[in-house]
């Protein structure tokens, strides 16, 4: 059993060793696709790195938007609570005006 496990690890490793040399013969053969495929994947990978900047940049703005609309909202929704306060107080004023006055 030894022996076919060292027999399918030395053909394995053939086989592997038989890639490497055709892959290094077509770098050596075709030295211009294998450029123009640096080129591009290069080129493709700035783009998306740009792109995620920009698009971090975009979500920093919405966030601090957000929270500007929270901040005006919450002082809008303790003008219109004075608001209200005030004319309870007016009413109840008014109302006891008019039970003093019968």
């Amino acid at each position: 059993m030894g022996s076919d496990d060292e027999r399918g690890l030395g053909s394995l490793q053939k086989k592997a060793e038989d890639q490497w040399r055709r892959s290094v013969e077509h770098a050596q053969t075709y030295p211009y696709v294998w450029a123009s495929y640096a080129v591009v994947w290069g080129g493709l990978s700035i783009y998306t790195i740009i792109r995620y900047r920009k698009l971090r940049q975009v979500e920093d703005r919405v966030r601090a938007i957000q929270h500007k609309l929270k901040l005006l909202a919450e002082a809008e929704e303790a003008e219109q609570v004075k608001k209200d306060a005030l004319n309870k107080h007016i009413k109840s004023a008014a109302s006891s005006k008019d039970r003093s006055e019968k």
